[in-house]
């Protein structure tokens, strides 16, 4: 009598990989910090690159000298361009950095990024010569003074961040790894004909 052949030992289940949040939130953390001390150079930059518009006080407002509003937009577009670019770095070096938090660096980006937007502003206003509007409305009239770069359209305070996010993402959607491809099985013709041939008949 003969025994039946052994059965293989059934496979241990594979544990699931646990994500590790507390990393990601380690890293989010880290990353809004170094934005944070990123935009004081970045704003230092923009508000020597801005323009200073000439202003002249008035009795119940501020004058534009020049007599458009020319300055202010080359403030937005400055500003624009610097946070732009600096978000696209960011995002460079958080992709090379990070790969191993995916979640906490495009948080760490979108948060920390919209927050060192705003601080740039702040920092390049208060800290790169000019006069504030304030301290010139309480002037004598027709006094003149080159106002500190300001913003006329706060929306460009999200370029940071929305450039960050922007290039993070697409950095990961190119380099993502593709799918294997599925073997086509083979077709019942070839099988049949496999079949009928004289070696299977014989």
């Amino acid at each position: 009598m003969s025994l039946p052949p052994p059965q293989p030992a059934p496979a241990e289940p594979v544990a699931k990989a646990h994500r590790s949040w507390r990393h990601d939130l380690v890293v989010g953390a880290l990353i809004v910090v170094a934005l944070e001390v990123a935009a004081v150079p970045v704003g230092l930059l923009w508000g020597h690159l801005a323009p200073h518009p000439l202003y002249s006080a008035g009795a119940t407002s501020l004058n534009l000298v020049v007599g458009d509003a020319k300055p202010l937009v080359r403030d937005d577009g400055w500003f624009l361009l610097v946070t732009g670019a600096a978000g696209i770095v960011s995002a460079v070096v958080v992709f090379f950095t990070a790969k191993r938090a995916e979640i906490g660096a495009t948080l760490g980006l979108a948060i920390g990024g919209l927050a060192a937007g705003w601080l740039a502003w702040r920092v390049g206003h208060a800290w790169t010569g000019g006069t504030q509007p304030l301290a010139l409305a309480l002037k004598p009239d027709n006094t003149k003074a080159k106002l500190a770069a300001d913003l006329g359209a706060r929306v460009v305070l999200v370029s940071w961040g929305v450039a960050a996010v922007a290039v993070h993402g697409l950095l990961y959607a190119v380099t993502w790894p593709a799918k294997p491809k599925v073997e086509p099985l083979p077709a019942r013709e070839s099988v049949d004909s496999a079949q009928r041939s004289p070696v299977a008949e014989g």
